[in-house]
């Protein structure tokens, strides 16, 4: 597992998708359970990716997450 940490974004590409924009400038498509997300919001995302799947917004590699927390 590995931690993420940026703000978490809505986006309607697609029906609706969360992302995160990280700190280093990446941004990953969240896949998992994120009830607790608000746009805009800076989180920590505990995860790993999947490199073999691909989202349908094409919006970058996915990260299954295991906890999302605000800080």
């Amino acid at each position: 597992m590995k931690k993420f940490k940026g703000i978490a974004v809505k986006s309607d590409i697609e029906g609706g998708v969360w992302l995160l924009k990280c700190d280093d400038g990446k941004t990953y498509q969240i896949s998992g359970h994120y009830d607790n997300l608000a746009d805009g919001a800076r989180v920590s995302v505990i995860g790993s990716i999947d490199r073999a799947i691909m989202g349908f917004a094409m919006a970058g590699p996915v990260i299954k997450a295991e906890k999302i927390s605000a800080i």
